[in-house]
């Protein structure tokens, strides 16, 4: 299951009606923003959180963090990209 693939099952979802574009905009927003932010630690991968929901308490971002290293080792923009 690969990024391609992922999009196009998105695409077909929007277009068949079974998806709300709102997710499809979500999506291609996040991956626009993953692609021009550094990911390579905790701290970026923080950042990052804390600017896509603002008001997110610590614990919350804390918890994030938690389920995704609980999946992944290390923070790649794939991992992230398939994490969130």
């Amino acid at each position: 299951f690969d990024k391609e693939e992922a999009t196009v099952r998105l695409f077909v979802g929007l277009m068949s009606g079974t998806i709300d574009d709102t997710l499809w905009m979500y999506v291609m927003q996040f991956r626009s923003i993953t692609s021009i932010v550094p990911l390579a630690n905790q701290i970026h991968f923080e950042k990052l959180l804390s600017s896509l929901y603002p008001g997110a308490t610590v614990t919350s971002i804390d918890g994030i963090i938690q389920q995704y290293q609980s999946k992944y080792v290390q923070y790649t923009k794939k991992s992230v990209n398939e994490f969130l």
